[in-house]
This record gives structure tokens, sequence and C-alpha cells, in this order.
């Protein structure tokens, strides 16, 4: 990992397997290069912590790196197929109506993805629409 110098625009593979994109480099900043999540990083791809951590940076992701987790971002996303039962979260949405569908989708994922806050609030719009759906009719 020494021999690595990270670069603004370019995608990086961390040691837990998953794909980074720096997208900013402040000069000054004692963790200068910062990812699309806006976690921080060293030129050497250390993740701001205090010790070795699986969000470092290991290598520069290669062509099939992103072909496979392109694949993989449209056929099986992990923020639908990672919960501890093993079930697909479609398995289950497939057999709903779209409002509860979609709401129960949004709970799955809630922890997975970026904002949790946003997927329960979201979650909470689909439930009260189909609510509203149900007292009109």
């Amino acid at each position: 990992m020494s021999k690595l110098k990270l670069e603004v625009g370019k995608t990086y593979i961390t040691r837990n397997g998953n794909a980074v994109s720096i997208v900013e480099h402040q000069l000054g900043n004692g963790w200068p290069y910062f990812d699309e999540n806006g976690d921080n990083y060293l030129s050497s791809g250390l993740l701001y912590h205090d010790s070795v951590c699986d969000g470092d940076i290991v290598r520069e992701a290669t062509l099939s790196d992103l072909t496979d987790r392109w694949a993989d971002a449209v056929n099986s996303p992990k923020h639908y197929t990672s919960h501890p039962s093993g079930i697909e979260c479609i398995e289950i949405t497939g057999h709903m109506g779209f409002c509860l569908g979609n709401a129960m989708k949004y709970i799955w994922r809630a922890d997975l993805k970026h904002d949790a806050i946003e997927d329960l609030r979201k979650a909470i719009w689909y439930i009260n629409h189909e609510i509203s759906k149900r007292e009109a009719s």
C-alpha cells in the first residue's frame, strides 16, 4: 500500500472490497483526499482512523472491478441482498402493492445506504399515501 498515491477522479478498492471514488483534494488538510461519501484519506490510502481498518484503500480499481460492481448494483444491490436472513428484499416486496412495497424497501435498506433517516421518512411518506388512498375509497 505504500506505493499508492491517490488522485482525484480515480476509483480505488478498499481492504473490504468496496469501491470508492476520490472526488476532492484539499491542500493543507491533514487527511486531504475525500471520497463521494465524505470520508477522508491520506495520499497513501489510509482512511481517517488511528489504526488499519477495512476502509483503507489498497489498490486502484480495474475495469473488471467496476464492471462487476455495476452488474451487482443493477441485478443484486448489496443494500437489498445483505439482510441476515439471506432473503432479497424484492422476494417480499414483489407480493405487495406499490406503496407498501416501496415503504418496505426503504425500511429494508435504511441502515445500508447513506442516509437512514431519509429512507425512513420516505417509508413513512409511502405508508401515509397508502393510508390516504384507503381512507378515500
